[in-house]
C-alpha cells in the first residue's frame, strides 16, 4: 500500500519541478521579448521639417556618404542587402567599440562566406539631417570588411527610400 502512495507523490513532485522550470523558462523568454520590444521602441528617426535628403551615386554606382556614429564622422556605403549596420573591426575600434574575442559569436553570411561577428548597439547614427537612435549593428572580424555598411537597421527606419535612375538615392523621413 505504501508503494502505491509513494509513486504518485514522486510523480507529482517531479511534475512540480518540471512545471516550475517551464514557468521560469517562459518568464525568461517573456523578459527577453520585452527587452527586445523596448529596444525596438527606442529606435526612432528624428526627421527635420526640410525636404528629402539626396545622395548621388559615385562612378561605380555606389551611394557613399558621411554619417556620424556616436558623435564621430564615418564614411558609409548604403547597402540594402545588409540586414544590419556592419562596422569593420578597425572602424569600430576608432569609435571606441572594442568587443572581446568571446563576443564574436553571431554568424553572418557574407559574399565570401559565413563569419562570426560581435553584436553591438550604436547610441546614435546621423545621416544628413536625420538622427536614428539605438541602432543594432555588428562588428566584423579584423580584415574582413573595409567600409562601414549602412544596412537595414537604419534604412528601414525611414518613411521612404527611392533610387532614381540608379544614380540618385532619395531619403524621406
Amino acid at each position: 500500500m505504501v508503494a502505491r502512495v509513494v509513486a504518485p507523490v514522486i510523480v507529482l513532485a517531479l511534475a512540480g519541478v518540471v512545471g516550475a522550470q517551464v514557468v521560469a523558462s517562459r518568464a525568461e523568454r517573456s523578459d527577453a521579448a520585452r527587452q527586445a520590444q523596448a529596444q525596438q521602441a527606442a529606435v526612432q528617426v528624428v526627421s527635420p521639417q526640410s525636404g528629402p535628403f539626396v545622395v548621388n551615386a559615385d562612378a561605380r554606382g555606389h551611394f557613399n556618404l558621411p554619417a556620424t556614429i556616436n558623435g564621430r564622422v564615418v564614411q558609409v556605403v548604403v547597402d540594402t542587402g545588409a540586414s544590419m549596420v556592419a562596422l569593420p573591426f578597425e572602424e569600430a575600434a576608432r569609435l571606441g567599440i572594442r568587443p572581446g574575442a568571446h563576443e564574436f559569436r553571431h554568424p553572418v553570411s557574407t559574399a565570401n562566406g559565413t563569419v562570426q561577428t560581435a553584436q553591438v548597439f550604436l547610441g546614435e547614427v546621423r545621416i544628413g539631417p536625420y538622427m536614428i537612435q539605438n541602432v543594432r549593428a555588428v562588428v566584423m572580424p579584423a580584415g574582413v570588411l573595409d567600409k562601414t555598411l549602412l544596412g537595414m537597421t537604419v534604412l528601414s527606419r525611414f518613411g521612404r527610400i527611392e533610387i532614381e535612375n540608379g544614380r540618385r538615392l532619395i531619403v524621406r523621413g
